[in-house]
């Protein structure tokens, strides 16, 4: 089981990741945006959104598809 971390504002980010502790939080939504980083960047600087189809890797949070990550998994 994967714990959910919380910001010091209380805010929600799914899961850390590694030993650099990267936030990971999943949006599998029709839309996602920068705005969704929000979090993530104000408590860690940067991280990665697992997304239904966006994929953005502008700024300090990359938006990636959910399928393309799960695919690096498996092919590692």
């Amino acid at each position: 089981a994967l714990p959910i971390y919380r910001t010091g504002a209380n805010r929600e980010v799914d899961f850390l990741v590694g030993t650099d502790r990267v936030p990971f939080e999943s949006k599998y939504a029709e839309s996602v945006d920068r705005r969704d980083a929000q979090v993530i960047e104000k408590a860690f600087d940067r991280g990665v959104i697992g997304t239904r189809q966006t994929l953005n890797l502008d700024g300090k949070t990359a938006l990636i598809p959910s399928a393309l990550i799960l695919a690096l998994l498996a092919y590692r």
